[in-house]
Order: structure tokens, then C-alpha cells, then sequence
């Protein structure tokens, strides 16, 4: 399924993987491009110890005022 995706130019990013058995398997086995975890701090360590590519951490005081903005813009 990811191969026949990727061949459709579509990027394959599952939810919500949490095992690192399954983690392994989705990016080293199965050619995922990224994944959605409810334990980002675990998997990001994972990753790095795998030498996989992470991306760099966003600003979080950034994230925070942007989250402030908009929830006063939608009330």
C-alpha cells in the first residue's frame, strides 16, 4: 500500500503509532514517510539513536503565542 502511494506522488504519515516495534517496522520495513505518536519525545530519541533524519524543534514559546492568536480570533 505505501508503494503503490508513493507512486501516486501521495506521502504516507500513520497514526497514532506508539510500540517502537511497530515504529520500526512502519519506517525501516514498510517505507512510511513520517508517523503521528502520542510519545514525540520517545520516538524523536528512537530516531536519533537509529541515525534517522529528524527535524529540527519548532520554537515553543512560538507555538504558544501563535495557539494564544488564534484562539482569541475564533472567539
Amino acid at each position: 500500500m505505501v508503494d503503490q502511494a508513493h507512486l501516486l506522488n501521495m506521502q504516507v504519515k500513520p497514526w497514532t503509532a506508539n510500540r517502537l516495534n511497530l515504529i520500526d517496522y512502519l519506517i525501516n520495513e514498510a517505507g512510511v514517510d513520517g508517523l503521528i505518536t502520542d510519545f514525540p519525545r520517545d520516538v524523536r530519541l528512537w530516531a536519533i539513536q537509529q541515525g534517522l533524519f529528524v527535524a529540527p524543534l519548532g520554537n515553543e514559546n512560538r507555538v504558544k503565542q501563535c495557539l494564544k492568536e488564534h484562539s482569541q480570533m475564533t472567539q
